[in-house]
């Protein structure tokens, strides 16, 4: 799941003049991004779909799914099906449509 509301602090609680580098607001979906695409060039992943989903879109500056798409790769990915939402917990957005797809899958 990727916090879609991702402000970029990888140290929250330092102060700014303590901080070598300004934030990077990518920085935590980047190092998202490589994990991920590690995990798929491993032979015991193959063929498993999968689900992304953009946590938080109730906020004001939360990332569009086409904008996890992009920060993501995903359309670079082949050889398995994905699906990318945003949902919000807080507001129940698109709760029921992963739900679906969990229980979809789980019954193949």
């Amino acid at each position: 799941m990727v916090d879609s509301a991702d402000q970029g602090d990888d140290e929250p609680g330092v102060p700014d003049k303590d901080k070598s580098d300004p934030p990077n607001i990518n920085s935590g979906i980047e190092k998202s991004r490589i994990h991920l695409h590690n995990l798929l060039k491993e032979s015991r992943t193959e063929q498993i779909p999968l689900l992304v989903l953009g946590n938080k879109s109730d906020l004001p500056k939360h990332r569009s799914v086409d904008e996890i798409i992009d920060l993501l790769d995903l359309q670079s990915i082949t050889g398995r099906e994905i699906s990318c939402y945003g949902i919000s917990a807080k507001e129940e957005t698109n709760l029921d449509s992963v739900l679906k797809w969990l229980i979809n899958k789980a019954t193949k």
